[in-house]
């Protein structure tokens, strides 16, 4: 019976810290989207020149976009070959240093 009551009371606490456990991604989730909100009203007080320019940007690489999407054929990838050639390589014997007449030294 012992065993029974404790292997209930381990499960019980593992259903704890789990529970525990999303509480705490939940409220973590949450300050971080008020943070990212927090970012956004921070950018609307640009200047309209840099404002203005990022929207050019924005709007250009759009675009870019939808002209890459449209026409694909337009940008063809050109193929690369190479050609591994292998040399015929061929070793000679090293000659010594001493030659075989010897002389006599006084």
């Amino acid at each position: 019976m012992k065993k029974y009551i404790g292997k209930s009371l381990i499960f019980a606490i593992n259903i704890f810290l789990a529970a525990i456990g999303i509480m705490v991604i939940k409220d973590h989730d949450e300050t971080g989207s008020s943070e990212k909100t927090d970012t956004l009203v921070d950018q609307t007080g640009m200047s309209p020149e840099i404002s203005g320019s990022q929207s050019a940007i924005s709007a250009d690489r759009e675009n870019t976009l939808r002209n890459l999407n449209n026409t694909p054929s337009q940008l063809s990838s050109q193929a690369v070959t190479t050609k591994t050639t292998t040399a015929k390589t061929t070793t000679t014997p090293a000659s010594s240093g001493s030659s075989s007449k010897k002389t006599k030294t006084s």
